[in-house]
């Protein structure tokens, strides 16, 4: 609201809007809910103990569905103010500029400044979803590559169609051409994603040192079991 004037312009084009849960970033949750292990199938064999830590839902406590909605927050904020500062100048330097055949000037405006922005949104949740997944299988990786060249090619036909009027007409290919445009790609991408990146690192070494804990009193509980029997057993002998 403070930096868009108090305008009620979009900063999408409303095909945007509807492919953005319906084709960008459907695939990765629905194979993440699908075939996501969080501990390894051999593992839980071998240690069914193990199932006693995943069995707490911790995960819809309310403290961590906040931390969701933080990091959501989070990918939002350095999106915007990177491509702000960046591509727009931030209101203190000039705008971002690409190469257009024929014209010697052409900046970035407010329609390719919303084109990016949708672009590395959806290039840092499907990044999410890939450090979120300890189960990193062929039908992710092949289904993420293969939606995203899809989903590209419909975006690219889309620009050509939409006419020379209108908002969204050769958009790619004029951010394609615009060096700060993949300058902010790899700046948003590590940014967005280091809090996310820093947690599985905290949450890998919190669950390594709780499954050596569990295998401690797993042992304990054994040994007392076992002197408890052979407690028992004396005393009935005894008797």
């Amino acid at each position: 609201m403070f930096y868009d004037g108090f305008s009620g312009q979009s900063l999408f084009d409303s095909l945007l809007y509807t492919l953005y849960n319906l084709t960008f970033t459907a695939y990765a949750p629905f194979i993440f809910g699908i075939m996501e292990q969080h501990l390894p199938a051999n593992e839980l064999l071998r240690r069914p103990y193990l199932y006693r830590l995943m069995s707490q839902s911790s995960n819809l406590r309310c403290w961590y569905i906040l931390l969701w909605v933080m990091d959501g927050w989070w990918h939002g904020s350095v999106v915007y103010f990177v491509c702000y500062y960046v591509l727009c100048g931030g209101m203190l330097y000039s705008d971002a500029t690409f190469f257009q055949s024929g014209v010697s000037y052409s900046a970035v405006d407010f329609e390719l400044f919303g084109n990016a922005i949708f672009i590395y949104l959806v290039v840092t949740c499907t990044m999410r979803s890939v450090i979120a997944s300890r189960h990193l299988n062929l039908a992710l990786i092949i289904g993420l590559f293969l939606t995203g060249i899809l989903n590209l090619a419909v975006m690219f036909l889309y620009q050509y169609t939409s006419g020379p009027i209108g908002r969204f007409y050769m958009a790619y290919i004029y951010l394609g051409s615009c060096p700060a445009f993949w300058l902010c790609l790899p700046l948003v991408t590590v940014l967005a994603l280091l809090p996310d990146i820093l947690w599985r690192i905290s949450s890998d070494a919190w669950w390594d040192y709780q499954i050596a804990l569990s295998g401690v009193k797993r042992m304990r509980e054994k040994r007392s079991r076992k002197a408890w029997r052979q407690f028992v057993g004396r005393g009935n002998s005894s008797d």
